[in-house]
């Protein structure tokens, strides 16, 4: 679970996994940074072992449909995550 800023709900969350033994991590980091995010992905990887699944929830997605969506807007949106 990363957070950018709010630790409280991040461990909140993990909690909530944890419940149905469940494994979680929060890790705190800013996602449009390369380094951190690499950074955290060598911290789960070393404490839960590799990654099987990964939600990107992070981002800026400009208003528009996506029939009208560019492929420049798609690459900005995923852009911080996608240069690890």
């Amino acid at each position: 679970m990363n957070y950018h800023h709010r630790a409280a709900d991040a461990e909140h969350v993990v909690a909530l996994i944890h419940q149905p033994s469940g494994r979680a991590l929060a890790v705190q980091a800013d996602v449009g940074d390369a380094a951190q995010v690499r950074s955290i992905a060598e911290r789960i990887a070393s404490e839960l072992g590799p990654i099987d699944i990964l939600i990107n929830n992070a981002g800026d997605w400009p208003r528009a449909t996506w029939r009208i969506s560019t492929t420049r807007k798609w690459k900005l949106c995923g852009a911080p995550t996608w240069t690890v």
